[in-house]
C-alpha cells in the first residue's frame, strides 16, 4: 500500500513539472494506481453465500430422478446391446434403442453403475458383474493407438463411418475410468452391508 503511495505521488510529481500537458492522462492512471490495493482487497474478500437446504419433499424428488435414470441402463445396458449403453432412446415416432455408443457414453454408464451401488440400486457383487460385462465388451472394440473410435455399433461391436477419434469423448472416457479406479480401490473401506440399500429399496 505504502508503496503504491509513493510511486503513485512520485509520478504524478514528475509529470506536474515536466509535462504538464499530459496532466489529464496521468492522474487518472495515478489515481487507479493509488487505488488498486483496495480494488485488489475487495476482489478478494470471501463471497458470502446463502446455504439452502433441501426440504423432505425436494430431497425426495430428488432421489426418485435418480432411479429413474438409473432405469435407463437398467432397461438398455444388456446384452441386446453388448451391454455396452446406446447413445439414446426415441420414442416420437417410436423408433426405441439406437444401436450406437461412444466413448462419453460407455464412461457415463460405468459411473452410473458406481452411482447405482453408492445410491443403493444395485449391490457390490451385481456392480462387480456389470463393470465385468461392460469393460469386457469394451476390451473386444477396435481402437486406433490405443484410443476407441467415436462410434461403434452396440449389437455388432463393429466400428461405424466415419472412423474418427474424438478428443472430447476420450476425456470423458478417460476421467470416466479415473473415477471408477479410485471407487475400487476403496471398496475395502466401505461398509458391509450397503447403508443405503434401505434408501435404494425404497426409491424403487
Amino acid at each position: 500500500m505504502m508503496a503504491n503511495i509513493i510511486w503513485s505521488g512520485l509520478c504524478l510529481g514528475l509529470v506536474s513539472i515536466f509535462s504538464t500537458s499530459v496532466l489529464f492522462i496521468a492522474i487518472p492512471i495515478c489515481v487507479g494506481w493509488l487505488m488498486a490495493p483496495y480494488g485488489m482487497y475487495f476482489l478478494g474478500r470471501p463471497v458470502e453465500s446463502e446455504k439452502y437446504s433441501l426440504s423432505e419433499k425436494e430431497y425426495r424428488e430428488l432421489r426418485q430422478y435418480a432411479r429413474r435414470t438409473w432405469h435407463f441402463f437398467e432397461q438398455y445396458v444388456n446384452e441386446e446391446h453388448s451391454w455396452l449403453p446406446p447413445d439414446n432412446v426415441q420414442e416420437e415416432p417410436y423408433i426405441g434403442a439406437v444401436g450406437r455408443t461412444s466413448p462419453t457414453n460407455m464412461g457415463l454408464a460405468l459411473t452410473a453403475v458406481y452411482s447405482a451401488f453408492q445410491r443403493g440400486y444395485i449391490t457390490q457383487t451385481e456392480m462387480i458383474d456389470w463393470f465385468e460385462k461392460m469393460l469386457g465388451s469394451m476390451k473386444e472394440l477396435d481402437r486406433y493407438r490405443g484410443h476407441f473410435f467415436n462410434w461403434y455399433s452396440t449389437k455388432l461391436g463393429a466400428v461405424l463411418n466415419p472412423n474418427y477419434v474424438s478428443t472430447v469423448d476420450s476425456g470423458n472416457l478417460a476421467a470416466a475410468l479415473l473415477v471408477i479406479e479410485q471407487a475400487l480401490n476403496q471398496l475395502d473401506k466401505k461398509p458391509w452391508p450397503n447403508p443405503a440399500f434401505w434408501m435404494g429399496l425404497d426409491d424403487t
